[in-house]
């Protein structure tokens, strides 16, 4: 199952979505609300896929409320790869001329002091919930019409976990123990050369 994630202007649209991309079920949800019901939905069995236009946006919103999510589908990454891949060069995504979601990601801003945890998805700028899942069908059906499907949900997996375990990193940052790498420095480089 898929939960597509959307701003909107009073707080978040939560779409659910079969394998097809057929909607079955819509929820509107305020911004503080969020975070709790993703935490819930995410215990489910089987937990979702969510579907969003940028994990570095939402799943870092999530982090920072103590929400982890362990799938998810970043149209934005998926986009990319299908529009250029041999596999999918016939479908209608690759067919069609660039647009929105051929432009490289904003830059994330520094949060200001004053700023609020969900203060970023009040905001209503950003694609509409019917155009994410317009991309989303799209993307379905692109992979869906190639000669290898498994292989690519494989790979578009695989990239939105990255992006996921990339958001992880950003937030909680990576472990590092100074004489650890010390130590595997010295064995694959040897020891310091004297100083002189």
């Amino acid at each position: 199952m898929h939960i597509l994630v959307a701003r909107t202007p009073s707080g978040v649209r939560l779409v659910d979505l079969d394998a097809t991309g057929t909607v079955t079920g819509v929820r509107d949800v305020s911004s503080a609300e969020w975070p709790a019901i993703a935490a819930a939905r995410e215990r489910a069995d089987p937990a979702p896929r969510w579907v969003w236009d940028d994990t570095a946006v939402w799943a870092r919103q999530l982090i920072a409320a103590g929400v982890r999510v362990a799938r998810c589908h970043d149209l934005r990454l998926c986009h990319a790869i299908l529009r250029l891949s041999t596999q999918t060069a016939e479908s209608a995504l690759a067919r069609m001329p660039a647009g929105p979601w051929d432009r490289a990601a904003p830059m994330e801003r520094e949060a200001s002091a004053s700023a609020t945890l969900f203060e970023d998805l009040d905001a209503p700028e950003g694609r509409s919930p019917d155009e994410l899942v317009a991309e989303l069908r799209l993307q379905l059906e692109a992979v869906a019409g190639s000669a290898e499907p498994g292989r690519l949900r494989l790979l578009l997996a695989a990239e939105s976990a990255g992006a996921l375990v990339a958001a992880e990193m950003s937030a909680d940052g990576l472990p590092w123990d100074t004489a650890v790498h010390d130590a595997l420095l010295v064995d694959l480089l040897g020891g310091r050369p004297a100083h002189g």
